[in-house]
């Protein structure tokens, strides 16, 4: 499974959820970061000093399996493993 494969399965999720996935316009690395927003605005990704520094597809990925919801965690292994068979 390719990047942008699971980026839009994870964006799937989101959306399954009521929930945005946003990326992030400023970073300081070449690695992607993204936010996750409710049906209201709200960001409901972790954040570090009140900004939105965005999490990895892999954080993002790993957040998901933390999380209260047993079917988004679920579903993120599962992408997680897609991942790491197709590297």
């Amino acid at each position: 499974m390719g990047f942008y494969t699971a980026l839009e399965s994870v964006n799937g999720l989101m959306a399954g959820q009521q929930w945005r996935l946003h990326r992030c316009r400023r970073n300081c690395t070449d690695t992607l970061h993204y936010y996750i927003t409710d049906n209201h605005g709200r960001v409901i990704t972790p954040q570090s000093n009140r900004r939105r520094i965005g999490l990895t597809l892999d954080e993002l990925l790993t957040w998901l399996e933390q999380g209260s919801s047993n079917y988004l965690a679920q579903q993120a292994r599962e992408l997680r493993r897609q991942i790491i068979e197709s590297a």
